[in-house]
């Protein structure tokens, strides 16, 4: 059998039989494919057409478009700026980086944390564990936005509050009528913890459907929350 493309061919010779899959094949015209370099390419456009036509494609699509939606939203409450593509270029990572430097991870799911917005209906912050864990903290987006802009109680009396509950007092009021409460349970908040560990997140900003957001971090970044090295130079302390 003559080789349909051999006029084409640079290797061809007298009598060209086909070479395997057109591994010998040297087109002096690039358009003109080898037969089964053709077939490939139109089976592998067959498939795109057939995913990007998919059910779970167009899902993506929405999850994708709902979370560029929550991070916007994000930025644009707390005066932050979001990351280019949710933080998956090298040397950017994260969602949104607020205007004192944290770079966090927004979150935004259908259900989710109901235990900490029950009981948040009680407190202003609640210190929360699992058994034997680090300490976590969440509080709503107001008090966040109102330590981030600066104002709020004084570092130093958090910071005797956390001490009381690391000595295992489970509810206080601090200076100006602030309410912590402190709250365990034997499991439940690995994710959580999975999302602040996400290349080093400061802060988490979680959001149910129909529920406000809510601000999460550890021990060391509520107190840099208020440290005024940390709001004016945008850096850790």
């Amino acid at each position: 059998m003559k080789c349909e493309v051999a006029s084409n061919c640079k290797a061809a010779r007298r009598n060209c039989p086909y070479c395997v899959n057109g591994s010998e094949y040297r087109p002096a015209d690039k358009k003109i494919l080898f037969p089964a370099e053709a077939e490939r390419i139109a089976v592998r456009q067959q498939q795109k057409r057939e995913h990007k036509n998919s059910e779970a494609c167009r899902i993506g699509k929405r999850s994708k478009r709902k979370s560029s939606r929550r991070e916007r939203e994000v930025a644009k409450l707390l005066g932050g700026e979001r990351v280019p593509l949710s933080g998956m270029l090298d040397g950017h990572p994260n969602d949104v980086i607020l205007p004192n430097g944290w770079r966090t991870e927004v979150k935004a799911r259908k259900t989710g944390l109901g235990v900490l917005y029950g009981w948040l209906e009680d407190a202003d912050i609640v210190a929360f564990r699992e058994q034997d864990g680090e300490w976590l903290f969440a509080m709503d987006l107001p008090h966040f936005k109102l330590w981030l802009d600066g104002e709020g109680v004084r570092r130093q009396s958090l910071a005797a509050a956390l001490a009381a509950i690391r000595r295992g007092e489970t509810d206080l009021v601090v200076t100006k009528g602030l309410r912590v409460a402190a709250r365990e349970r034997k499991s439940g908040f690995s994710t959580i913890r999975a999302w602040l560990d996400a290349e080093k997140a400061d802060a988490l900003l979680f959001k149910a459907d129909r529920m406000d957001w809510l601000a999460i971090m550890d021990e060391e970044h509520l107190l840099d929350l208020l440290s005024p090295a940390t709001r004016i130079s945008g850096e850790r302390s």
